[in-house]
């Protein structure tokens, strides 16, 4: 896991690649939130749960996200920490190549970009 620090917020960074969490990534995550400062969390693969599963994502194979449904037991620890603080306002993510905003999570925003490799690109501003 990665922090960085900026004025009123962080942003952390998780290797989420094999659509799994090290267990020393997720203890830093829990510690991270337990100070209260908001987060942006930023990572590869996004979350497929119940919550978001009738958006675009759940028609999606399950290999192109950490899915509540078939995870590994790091991956629903996962889920616990994003259910139980409010310090996570935001995930920004990848993978699919597609731009969607979905909520894994009830109100929880979770951002996935668009392929980068034909100039797009989305602006987003932060205030902490």
């Amino acid at each position: 896991m990665q922090l960085f620090e900026y004025d009123g917020f962080r942003v952390v960074t998780g290797d989420d690649r094999k659509r799994t969490l090290e267990p020393e990534t997720l203890d830093a995550l829990e510690a991270v939130c337990r100070e209260g400062v908001p987060v942006i969390l930023m990572m590869h693969v996004p979350l497929l749960t119940e919550n978001n599963l009738s958006s675009r994502l759940g028609h999606m194979d399950t290999y192109y996200f950490i899915d509540e449904r078939t995870c590994d037991a790091s991956g629903r620890r996962f889920l616990e920490i994003l259910r139980s603080t409010d310090a996570v306002r935001m995930i920004l993510c990848g993978h699919i190549h597609g731009y969607t905003v979905t909520e894994p999570v009830p109100g929880l925003r979770q951002i996935t970009a668009p392929q980068g490799m034909i100039g797009g690109g989305h602006l987003l501003t932060v205030h902490g």
